[in-house]
């Protein structure tokens, strides 16, 4: 659970953030605060999404890859007709923007686990070393 929030709140930094960048570009004067609530209900129902196809066990990664970026296209497609995100961002800008956001997100998930693994690894070379 607590992955879980860690995870729902740094997507929702990065999108607010990568949205921010896009918003200047475009000589936005402000983001609304309802899109701030609006990005971080899309990621919370992204990760559970995400929690779901992991938890299906799929025996190919990029079949798991696969669904895993159909759920974001489907998620913003919905997402922006719902919250009307295509009157103020294009939806030719919005995807690309979710695959950053999922390069982003899966390149710090590696860096997390590669850094889980090193202590694991001091752990048992510290027990090794005690027996």
């Amino acid at each position: 659970m607590k992955k879980f929030v860690i995870n729902v709140l740094a997507t929702t930094g990065l999108s607010l953030i990568l949205l921010s960048v896009i918003a200047l570009f475009y000589q936005a004067e402000y983001l609304c605060l309802q899109t701030v609530f609006q990005v971080f209900c899309a990621n919370a129902i992204l990760h559970f999404g995400f929690l779901l196809i992991r938890k299906s066990e799929i025996k190919w990664h990029l079949v798991e890859t696969f669904f895993s970026i159909a759920t974001i296209i489907i998620l913003l497609i919905v997402c922006g007709f719902l919250f009307d995100w295509f009157s103020s961002t294009p939806a030719w800008l919005l995807i690309p923007m979710g695959f950053v956001i999922y390069i982003v997100s899966a390149v710090l998930d590696l860096i997390s686990m590669r850094q889980d693994a090193r202590e694991i690894n001091m752990l048992i070379r510290k027990r090794e070393e005690k027996e």
